[in-house]
C-alpha cells in the first residue's frame, strides 16, 4: 500500500471511532446502566402490528423482543435482548445490560425469531396468523449515540420488508358474485428473505407465502374457502430481489371456483416493483379466464405525529430562543415528517463565537439527525450557526471555550439525502462524511476554505451526490470528496485552483480543472475509469514532482494548454517529461498517460 493511502487508512479508522462517540459534554460520566427506547420510525412506543391502523403499525407490541449488539471498533461485541412490557424495555434471559462506559455504536433487530440475526431473515411462508406475519416484519435499528439528559440509547427500527394487501374488488359479468368464490390465493416473494449479501443462497429465491385473510367486514379466515367481495390477503415480501430475467414473474396465484368447476390463474409482474418499508395494495377483478389489477396504490409505510393532507403542507419548527432543554427528541419527532425537517429561527446570537444556549440547542438538532432516519433537512431560515464542524467551538457559562460536535456525520451510514444550509455556515469540516445518500446540498456558496481547505476537509467523504455543492469562495481541493460517489460522469469547476487532495473518487470518467495551478505531491490519486484529466491552465504556480504518481489507468488522456507544449520533452512514444514552472527545477514524468495533448496537438502517444 502507498503510503499515502496508509495514512488516510489510519485517519479513517480513527475518524469512525470519533464519529461513534458523543458530545465529550453530552456523555454520561458515571458508569451507570444505560436504558433502551425502541421506535419504528419516529413514533413513540406502544403497540405493533403490521395490518393495524397507522398508529398501531407504528408501535411495539408487549411482549415484543429486540436484540441490541454492542461494536467496538467496528466489531461485533455482546448480544442483549430486551423485552417490552408494555412501558420500558428490558433486559431478558440474563444477557445483561448496557452501561455507559461500553462501545457507542449499537446495531438492533427485531424480530427475534425464525433464527434471524441483524444480517439475515427469513419470511415465514406461513403467514396467516397475527404472529406468523408479525415475525415475518423484519426490522433494523443502528445509534451511536445515547448522550441524552435521561441516559437512554434511542433505537429507530427501519422496516426492511414491503408490505402487500390484494382485495378482491368485483367480478366479471360472466361470474356469479354469489356463489363463484376464490377457495386459494398465494402471494410470491421475489426472495425468501432479507439478507445484507444479495447473493445469499438462503435468500434470493422466491417462495410461496400463505397470506394473512380478512373478510369484507376485516374479520380473520383461517382458510379461503369463502374468498368474495371485500375479501383482503395481506403478506411481507421482500423486496430484495434476484437477478430480473427476461420473464415476466408470478405474483399471484389464485384459485376460482365457478359452479363444478375449479379454475387456477396467475397474475403475473413484467418486473419487481417493490421497496422495503412501502405498502402496494391491489385491486382485483376476477374474470372467468384471467384476472384483472383494476387499481394499483403505493405508500410509505409510516406514520407521522403531526398529521397532515399530502399536499404540500409541512410543519416547521420555530427555535428562536429555545434552550436545548427545550430542544427534546420527542419535539423533534413530532416536527419530522415523512423523514423531513424544517427549522427556522435564530440560534442564540449570531456571532463569531456561540453562544451556550444556541449552540447546545443545534449540538440536539445534529444529534436527532445523526441518530434518527432523517432523509431531509433544511435550517436554510435559521440563523447562529457559522460551524458545521465537528471542531466546532462556543463560550460556556463561565466564559471559557469549549469543542463541541456539530455534524450530521453517522457512525456507519445515514439515510440523509438532502440538506439545505443557512447563510451563515461558513465551515463544514467533516459536516457529512458517511452520509451515503446524501444527494443534494445547497446554501454553501459562503464557505470559506480556511487554512489548506482546513474548513472543508472530509466534508463530502463517502457521499452519494447528484451534483457539486456551489462553493465559489472554496479554491482548494483537500479530502473534499475522499471515496464519493459521483452520481455523473464530468466533474468540472472553474473555482479550485489548488489541488491538494482529490482523489478515490468514484463514478468519473473526465475531470476538467481549468484553473488549477497549483498541483501537489499524488494530489490526483485517480480512480479507476478516468479517461480524461484537463488541466487547462496557461500557467502553473507550483507542481510537485508526482502530482499523477497513483495514476490507475493506463487509459486515460491528459489535456494541457497549448502553452504547455514548448515544456514537453518525449520521443513521442515512450518518453515524456514535463517541467511546468519557470525557474523551478521541478518535472514530471507523464509517461502513465496514453495520451498527452497540448492545445489540440497530440505530443505523446503511446498506443
Amino acid at each position: 500500500m502507498k503510503m499515502k493511502s496508509f495514512i488516510f487508512a489510519i485517519i479513517t479508522m480513527a475518524l469512525f471511532l470519533m464519529a461513534a462517540c458523543a458530545a465529550d459534554n453530552d456523555k454520561p460520566t458515571a458508569n451507570q446502566t444505560i436504558k433502551i427506547n425502541a421506535t419504528i420510525g419516529s413514533n413513540l412506543p406502544t403497540r405493533t402490528t403490521p395490518l393495524g391502523t397507522l398508529e398501531e403499525q407504528a408501535n411495539f407490541v408487549q411482549e415484543d423482543i429486540i436484540e441490541v449488539i454492542k461494536y467496538n471498533w467496528q466489531a461485533a461485541g455482546t448480544s442483549i435482548q430486551y423485552q417490552f412490557n408494555g412501558t420500558s424495555w428490558e433486559s431478558i434471559n440474563g444477557s445483561g445490560h448496557i452501561h455507559s462506559s461500553d462501545a457507542e455504536y449499537f446495531r438492533a433487530f427485531y424480530p427475534v425469531a425464525n433464527g434471524n440475526t441483524y444480517d439475515k431473515a427469513l419470511l415465514p411462508t406461513d403467514q396467516n396468523t397475527e404472529e406468523s406475519i408479525r415475525n415475518a416484519d423484519f426490522m433494523r435499528a443502528e445509534g451511536n449515540n445515547y448522550a441524552d439528559e435521561s441516559n437512554t440509547l434511542s433505537l429507530s427500527f427501519n422496516r426492511k420488508m414491503a408490505l402487500v394487501r390484494i382485495k378482491i374488488a368485483g367480478y366479471g359479468n360472466e361470474l356469479d358474485p354469489v356463489t363463484d368464490k376464490i377457495t386459494d390465493l398465494t402471494v410470491y416473494s421475489p426472495a425468501a428473505g432479507f439478507s445484507s449479501d444479495p447473493d445469499n443462497a438462503g435468500t434470493n429465491q422466491p417462495v410461496a407465502i400463505k397470506p394473512y385473510i380478512e373478510d369484507a367486514s376485516g374479520q380473520h379466515q383461517t382458510s379461503t374457502g369463502n374468498g368474495n367481495i371485500g375479501y383482503r390477503y395481506s403478506a411481507l415480501i421482500s423486496p430484495v430481489a434476484p437477478q430480473p430475467s427476461d420473464a415476466p414473474s408470478k405474483f399471484i396465484e389464485l384459485t376460482l371456483q365457478h359452479g363444478t368447476e375449479a379454475k387456477t390463474m396467475s397474475v403475473m409482474l413484467d418486473k419487481y416493483p417493490w421497496g422495503e418499508g412501502y405498502i402496494y395494495e391491489f385491486e382485483l377483478i376476477i374474470g372467468n379466464d384471467a384476472v384483472k389489477i383494476a387499481k394499483t396504490t403505493v405508500n410509505e409505510w409510516k406514520s407521522s405525529g403531526i398529521q397532515h393532507d399530502g399536499n404540500a403542507h409541512e410543519a416547521v419548527l420555530d427555535v428562536t430562543g429555545m434552550t436545548a432543554n427545550d430542544v427534546t427528541d420527542n419535539l423533534l419527532k413530532e416536527y419530522c415528517i415523512d423523514s423531513r425537517l424544517i427549522l427556522k429561527g435564530a440560534f442564540g446570537t449570531n456571532s463569531d463565537k456561540y453562544n451556550s444556549d444556541g449552540v447546545l440547542a443545534f449540538a440536539k438538532v445534529a444529534r436527532f439527525v445523526r441518530t434518527n432516519p432523517v432523509k431531509y433537512i433544511d435550517f436554510s431560515q435559521t440563523t447562529g450557526i457559522s460551524s458545521l464542524s465537528k471542531k466546532a467551538t462556543y463560550l460556556d457559562s463561565e466564559g471559557n471555550e469549549q469543542t463541541i460536535n456539530l455534524t450530521f456525520m453517522p457512525g456507519i451510514s445515514s439515510p440523509l439525502e438532502e440538506v439545505h444550509l443557512p447563510t451563515t455556515v461558513t465551515n463544514i469540516y467533516w459536516a457529512f462524511y458517511n452520509c451515503e445518500n446524501l444527494k443534494k446540498v445547497t446554501g454553501t456558496e459562503q464557505i470559506e476554505p480556511g487554512t489548506n481547505g482546513s474548513n472543508i476537509e472530509g466534508a463530502f467523504s463517502n457521499c452519494d451526490l447528484d451534483e457539486i455543492p456551489n462553493m465559489p469562495k472554496v479554491n482548494i481541493l483537500n479530502g473534499l470528496f475522499y471515496g464519493t460517489k459521483f452520481n455523473f460522469t464530468t466533474f468540472e469547476s472553474n473555482y479550485f485552483t489548488e489541488i491538494i487532495d482529490f482523489s478515490q473518487h468514484y463514478n468519473l470518467t473526465i475531470i476538467k480543472l481549468p484553473n488549477a495551478t497549483t498541483l501537489h505531491n499524488q494530489c490526483l490519486e485517480i480512480s479507476r475509469g478516468i479517461q480524461e484529466l484537463h488541466l487547462t491552465a496557461k500557467a502553473f504556480k507550483e507542481v510537485d514532482n508526482e502530482p499523477f504518481s497513483f495514476l490507475r489507468n493506463a487509459a486515460a488522456i491528459l489535456y494541457l494548454n497549448a502553452s504547455q507544449e514548448s515544456r514537453i520533452t518525449t520521443d513521442g512514444t515512450t518518453s515524456c517529461i514535463w517541467k511546468p514552472v519557470d525557474n523551478s527545477a521541478t518535472t514530471v514524468d507523464l509517461a502513465n498517460f496514453t495520451k498527452v495533448i497540448c492545445g489540440d496537438k497530440v505530443v505523446y502517444n503511446r498506443e
